[in-house]
């Protein structure tokens, strides 16, 4: 969501270089709190902000240039990658269409993203949680792992009063919060991109990941 305290010069790069979709405010609001996009309202300084984060229209303003330039499949797209034994990571999205991703960050200081899963119809993390540890249990056996979740996660429902983070900790999926800091973010996986050692790129992603 938009961000107030970067100079305007660097929120604008970032802006300018982001890929965006149309998708309603509804699509994840019962993880929101409540009055969370007229809290968003004051944030907002211009009729294209509120199409693109109210209204999730793409604006004038994002013109749809790769948010991480320096990709290149030849570089970090990988047929073969195989994980380090012991300790993954996890990163999850909530939502009404539930995301993980598997990644390791090796003992030789690599990122290696490993696996994901994504389901494009409609279904509870309830549902979803469990399909996502029996797929990283046949891709990568028993693992312990560190999981991050999208701050969403935390929110409690308009329902029953559950969190994500709620349903998840019964199933061995204690969730941390991930970075919300849009410079941090962007920069951390541009700078991944940017480093080569002698056995290729540092960031590198299996091709199963679509």
């Amino acid at each position: 969501h938009p961000t107030t305290d970067l100079p305007e010069s660097v929120t604008q790069i970032l802006t300018n270089q982001i890929s965006a979709y149309h998708m309603t405010p509804y699509e994840n609001l019962g993880h929101l709190p409540d009055l969370y996009y007229e809290s968003q309202l004051p944030l907002l300084s211009t009729p294209d902000q509120v199409s693109r984060f109210i209204r999730g229209e793409v604006g004038s303003t994002y013109t749809g240039h790769s948010m991480y330039p320096g990709w290149a499949d030849m570089f970090h797209l990988k047929k073969r990658l195989e994980p380090y034994p012991g300790q993954m990571i996890r990163g999850w999205d909530g939502g009404l269409h539930p995301a993980c991703v598997w990644f390791q960050i090796t003992p030789l200081g690599q990122c290696y993203v490993l696996g994901e899963l994504y389901n494009d119809t409609p279904v509870s993390v309830e549902e979803f949680a469990p399909v996502a540890i029996a797929y990283g249990n046949r891709l990568f056996g028993a693992r312990s792992y560190i999981d991050y979740g999208d701050v969403t996660m935390f929110n409690r429902g308009q329902h029953d009063g559950r969190s994500c983070e709620d349903i998840m900790r019964p199933l061995g999926i204690y969730l941390r919060r991930g970075v919300q800091n849009l410079v941090n973010r962007v920069s951390a996986v541009r700078t991944w991109l940017s480093r080569m050692s002698p056995s290729g790129a540092d960031f590198a992603v299996h091709e199963r990941c679509e």
